[in-house]
């Protein structure tokens, strides 16, 4: 069967609080993720088709010293791109430097000190700034290659409210497969083929060239979605592309299914 997928595209203060899901939240939410609808219509992605922002409720825009897509997995939490809050990412120079940090097992744990991320929804509108806590999953295991983990998860200190504009996608907690060519679709509505699964399957390997699409800045960290039985899955979180080809790379969700769970109480 061929399997289409589609990229879209802080409490301040001395007191650190975690705000992951409650178990009547976690329940709610596992019922009903990823149920807003999609109107195939396009962004950044160079090629594909534009889509209006209730087609895809669950992309946002993340900005800091730049902008970066996210996903809405939960009422106070967004998957992105690590790399997007790097200063300089060959030297792997977070930009969160007076943030509290410590390492937590493999993941870095930062508790920003202020609002320093602006988050708005498909439409345009403000959802947040309040982030209270910037998970960098496997940060402090492998720094030299941080791109095989680049992979992030925002937390909210206040609820979004939710709308036709802004509405949590389901994580995949398994791997999909699609090599046979028939491609995978992403926000602006590019489709990408999967192509493979290296690094223990924690990055997902990408090919647009038979659709001539390919991603851009500005799409790191937005979704790879996969539309099962209804429901809209975050599967892949976009980590980078190339200017010259096609070939597009992003982060495996399923490889981090654990780690999301523990954090947000999504699963």
């Amino acid at each position: 069967m061929n399997r289409f997928l589609l990229l879209l595209f802080f409490l301040p203060g001395g007191i650190w609080c975690d705000h992951p899901l409650s178990s009547e939240e976690k329940q709610y939410w596992k019922a009903n993720c990823g149920t807003k609808p999609y109107h195939p219509k396009s962004r950044s992605i160079a090629g594909g088709q534009p889509i209006d922002g209730n087609a895809a409720p669950w992309a946002v825009r993340v900005d800091s010293t730049g902008s970066c897509s996210g996903t809405i997995i939960s009422s106070r939490h967004i998957l992105t791109a690590s790399h997007c809050f790097m200063e300089d990412a060959s030297k792997l120079t977070p930009i969160l430097q007076q943030a509290n940090q410590t390492c937590s097992g493999l993941d870095w744990v930062l508790y920003p000190g202020s609002s320093w991320f602006s988050i708005t929804d498909s439409y345009g509108r403000l959802l947040s700034n309040r982030v209270s806590r910037v998970i960098m999953m496997n940060y402090c295991f492998q720094p030299a290659s941080f791109r095989n983990d680049d992979i992030m998860i925002l937390e909210l200190s206040e609820n979004i409210q939710f709308d036709d504009y802004a509405y949590p996608a389901c994580v995949s907690s398994w791997n999909w497969f699609n090599t046979d060519g028939q491609g995978t679709s992403r926000l602006r509505n590019g489709v990408f083929q999967i192509t493979d699964y290296d690094n223990q399957g924690r990055f997902i390997g990408l090919n647009g060239q038979p659709w001539g699409v390919n991603t851009r800045p500005g799409d790191s960290g937005g979704s790879l979605i996969h539309y099962d039985n209804g429901r809209y899955y975050v599967i892949g979180v976009s980590s980078t592309g190339s200017y010259t080809g096609f070939r597009a790379r992003a982060s495996s969700v399923y490889a981090h299914f654990g780690q999301i769970c523990s954090y947000t109480g999504v699963c």
